[in-house]
């Protein structure tokens, strides 16, 4: 539980929908029922308490299934760009 202004105090933004491109270099992502691209500094995707992992695994994407997981992942948003 945070206080309800929590977010706004973070500068972060909640977006929902589904992900159709992230261009890493230039910081942008396209999201469905968006026309035009976002920007971001730091993007955090997160979809849910799914299981399901992805077929590919990548460095970048964490999962977080325990505190051990959740540190590592608070640990790794630390030290991001």
């Amino acid at each position: 539980m945070v206080e309800n202004d929590y977010l706004d105090r973070a500068n972060i933004d909640v977006i929902k929908g589904q992900v159709k491109m992230i261009d890493v270099e230039n910081k942008k992502m396209m999201v469905t029922g968006y026309r035009k691209p976002i920007t971001f500094d730091k993007i955090l995707i997160a979809w849910g308490a799914d299981k399901n992992k992805l077929l590919t695994n990548y460095s970048n994407v964490h999962y977080i299934e325990d505190r051990f997981s959740h540190a590592k992942v608070h640990n790794d948003l630390i030290k991001a760009n």
